[in-house]
This record gives C-alpha cells, sequence and structure tokens, in this order.
C-alpha cells in the first residue's frame, strides 16, 4: 500500500508540474473550477446555506457533459463540493471521467459517509485530493462535524487513501472552543495530512471579523510554518457570480507559493466561499 501511494504521489507532481508550467505559459484557460454534483447534504450545520434535504442528484449524463465542457475550457483542477457529494450514486464515474479527461480530481465532504469500502472505491476511480472541514472536537448544536465523530473515518484515510488528504478547520463559525480550530490541526498532521484553517464569511461573502479569543487562536496558526491561511469570497450580483480577488491572510506570497508546490495544488481550492444560495445547476443553468 504505501509503496503504491508513493507512485501515485510521484504521478501527481508530474501531472501538477506540467499544470503550473501550463498556468505560467498561458492565461487563456481556466486553472480550477468547482461544480456541484448533488445539492442535498445528511448534515444541517447552523452556518451554511449551501445545501438542501430534497435535490435529486445531478443526472450523470449532465454531470459528465460539464465536465467535458471543463476539459475542453482547458481546466486543471475540477473540485466536487455540494452538498454531500459523496450521496451522489454515480461519484465514482464522475472522478473517473475528471481523470480520462485529463484534470486533477479533488472532493470536498464531510467524511461521514466515508467507509474503508468507499476510500477504497475512491483509489480505484482515480481521486487525486480529499477535504474534510471539521469544526469542533465535540459534536454541538453548531455542527456534528467534530474529531470525536470523524477520527476513526480520518485513521482509515491514514492507512487506505492512495490520495492526498487535507484537513480543514474554521474560525468564526460560532463554535464555542475557538482553540478546537487548533486542535483539529494538531490531529491532521499527526496523521500526516496537509491542515488548512479557513475564516467564516457572511452571505455576502465578506469576511466576518474575529473576535479575541478566535483572533489568538489564529495567531497561533501564525506561527506555524506549514499551514494555508487561505480564503476566497464571492459577492453575489444582479443575475450573475462575480469572484473577489483571493484574500491571502498571514501567508505572502514568497512562504504560500512554496507550501503549495509541495503539498500539491489543492491548498489553492481549500477554504473556499461559494455563491449563496446557488442551484444544483450551478453557473450552467
Amino acid at each position: 500500500m504505501k509503496i503504491r501511494k508513493v507512485f501515485k504521489q510521484a504521478g501527481r507532481l508530474v501531472r501538477e508540474t506540467r499544470m503550473f508550467a501550463r498556468a505560467m505559459q498561458s492565461a487563456s484557460h481556466p486553472i480550477c473550477a468547482q461544480i456541484v454534483p448533488i445539492r442535498r447534504c445528511n448534515l444541517d450545520c447552523a452556518y451554511c446555506n449551501e445545501y438542501d434535504k430534497v435535490s435529486s442528484p445531478v443526472p450523470i449524463e449532465t454531470m459528465l457533459r460539464r465536465i467535458d465542457r471543463l476539459a475542453d475550457l482547458g481546466t486543471t483542477i475540477i473540485t466536487l463540493s455540494g452538498g454531500e457529494p459523496t450521496l451522489h450514486p454515480d461519484l465514482d464515474a464522475i472522478i473517473q471521467r475528471i481523470r480520462q479527461r485529463g484534470a486533477i480530481a479533488t472532493l470536498i465532504t464531510n467524511g461521514l459517509l466515508l467507509t474503508r469500502d468507499r476510500i477504497q472505491r475512491l483509489n480505484r476511480a482515480g481521486l487525486d485530493y480529499l477535504q474534510i472541514s471539521i469544526d469542533n472536537v465535540l459534536p454541538d448544536e453548531i455542527s456534528k462535524k467534530s474529531l470525536k465523530v470523524l477520527d476513526l473515518k480520518l485513521q482509515w484515510l491514514a492507512e487506505y487513501a492512495e490520495f492526498s488528504v487535507t484537513i480543514n478547520s474554521v474560525l468564526g463559525a460560532g463554535i464555542r472552543n475557538p482553540e478546537d480550530a487548533f486542535l483539529v490541526g494538531q490531529r491532521a498532521r499527526e496523521l500526516s495530512f496537509t491542515s488548512t484553517v479557513g475564516i467564516l464569511h457572511d452571505h455576502t461573502g465578506q469576511l466576518k471579523p474575529l473576535a479575541p479569543d478566535h483572533q489568538r487562536v489564529y495567531e497561533r496558526f501564525r506561527r506555524l510554518k506549514d499551514i494555508a491561511i487561505l480564503v476566497y469570497s464571492f459577492r453575489q450580483l444582479p443575475g450573475k457570480y462575480q469572484p473577489r480577488p483571493p484574500q491571502r491572510l498571514a501567508l505572502s506570497r514568497r512562504r504560500t507559493l512554496p507550501l503549495h508546490l509541495r503539498r500539491g495544488p489543492c491548498a489553492l481550492l481549500f477554504a473556499t466561499a461559494g455563491p449563496a444560495r446557488h442551484s444544483a445547476g450551478g453557473l450552467w443553468g
């Protein structure tokens, strides 16, 4: 398993190097795109508005058509989010099509539906990167995405996953104990995962000012050398969505770029804020 994982990591590095070189040569194609295969979610975190309980999965034919269109545009990283994308019955086929079209396949999940078998299926599908956001150490009325609930899933990922795993913790989400974010980051590092921290945004995409106790935890994160603190926010305009420039907090370009090259491009995608109340069809209608 370890040898196979090393070979897959080497292959990803080659593909990422080609992607980076192509991005430096031309700005005429998209680098990253995020698509939503299903809006339904098995959780209802109090701070989240990017899900519902009733939507059907986007038909597989539609998903494959969208992936092909993104690939035709030259997109090199395609991220699946939601809702909860592991609820889509054809998730493996979607990931396979992303890889067949030469793009890097990433998945943002709450992790609750991961099993040993599900992880092995993601391996076979060719997933490159997976991200889980963990909000607290113990579940509460704000969020069930806790370290206690997910730690066994993390151990399975550490043992079986042939793809890279990033654990994201969040500051500013109304979590009762802000120190939990730092403990989540420490646990991720213990398991040799990449660790990131996100700063919560409001429904308009604006960053919320950190309370003093959150600010102290944020300063602790700043002192760590291999933690990415990145937030992308969006603002909603009539009839369309306009992305704001990425806001890099605490990390300069000089420090951040080597981190991304070493850890892979997914650090550029994690801790992102999507348009409020977008549909499963997203920007595609």
